[in-house]
């Protein structure tokens, strides 16, 4: 809530032309912030609180008013956590809102403006909620990710260049120590490491871009699906066809969402835009084309990311088809 009270304060003084002033609170012991704006009629106040001291915080502002001398108008947002918001009527210019949504549950008369005002501040928030709930799988990967790349980062002492030895210990794909230790577990968590920032940088941007369309066919159940098997499929062709190299990096897994966006590409040929198919060929054809021609790049991984993500994605295609949840 603090925070929302702070990008209100911030948003009224800047594009609103109030100003803000403290006093300290005798009940509470601590500073309060309230907002002025000078009007003809005098000075129009605003004050933040909550319902559990609405009463107490709008007494003191009251107090804190008067002795300016000066004729005011003071305005009071009530945030609380109830969905039902039963009014004290011994506040008279009052909004409440819920904060944990912006819903405006309460409003006097004459309170309009201040509507507008909370309106304006709260939008931003509900587009970012609503753009991280509808990609979450996405930005949930993508945080993974950036996590384990800092970690890796802060233990090699270098952005650039991770330290092998700190990529093996956070489980890069390295045959040996796959057979002979056991540790199959590898052929996952190597997906989610990275041997340098530009390495992290380039693949986060394709994920960010392919990942939010896939989310937007397939669902979110499909998506992280068709994420794991690709890259569980690179890291498999890779530790049997180069099972000596030391491996990581979520290209496979990503290569698996091109396949699955060339496989719904074609399935749905008759209704998406002329040359859909043949730009993905193009873009899956480059890339590969610049994994062969650069050295220390995994290209069985590539490969076997685009082929687990294509069989898988024909798969999960058609039981969608059937269940009709195809968008």
């Amino acid at each position: 809530m603090n925070r929302l009270k702070d990008k209100f304060f911030s948003y009224i003084t800047a594009k609103e032309g109030f100003y803000v002033e403290f006093y300290i609170s005798q009940y509470r012991n601590n500073q309060m912030t309230i907002a002025l704006k000078r009007v003809p009629q005098g000075i129009y106040a605003i004050i933040l609180t909550d319902d559990k001291y609405e009463n107490i915080d709008y007494n003191e502002a009251l107090y804190y008013l008067k002795q300016k001398g000066e004729g005011f108008s003071l305005h009071t947002i009530v945030f609380t956590s109830e969905s039902i918001y039963n009014p004290s009527y011994s506040i008279d210019n009052k909004v409440v809102v819920d904060y944990s949504s912006g819903k405006i549950l309460y409003c006097d008369q004459g309170c309009e403006p201040i509507v507008r005002i909370i309106r304006n501040v709260t939008v931003n928030n509900e587009k970012i909620v609503s753009e991280f709930k509808r990609y979450c799988i996405t930005y949930t990967l993508i945080i993974v990710n950036v996590a384990l790349f800092i970690i890796c980062a802060l233990k090699s002492r270098n952005i650039f260049d991770i330290d092998p030895y700190v990529l093996l210990d956070m489980g890069a794909k390295y045959g040996p120590y796959i057979y002979f230790g056991d540790e199959w577990w590898r052929l996952i968590s190597c997906n989610f490491l990275h041997g340098g920032i530009l390495h992290l940088v380039f693949n986060m941007y394709a994920l960010y871009i392919i990942g939010k369309q896939i989310e937007d066919l397939y669902g979110k159940k499909a998506y992280i699906t068709i994420y794991l098997l690709s890259g569980l499929g690179g890291s498999i062709l890779s530790y049997y066809l180069s099972p000596t190299s030391l491996s990581v990096g979520a290209s496979g897994a990503i290569f698996g969402l091109l396949s699955a966006l060339l496989v719904y590409a074609y399935n749905e040929r008759g209704r998406i835009q002329k040359g859909a198919i043949s730009n993905l060929l193009f873009v899956i054809g480059i890339n590969l084309l610049f994994g062969l021609s650069m050295p220390n790049i995994d290209n069985y991984g590539h490969i076997g990311g685009i082929v687990v993500g294509g069989i898988s994605s024909y798969f999960i295609y058609n039981l969608l088809k059937k269940q009709g949840k195809v968008v």
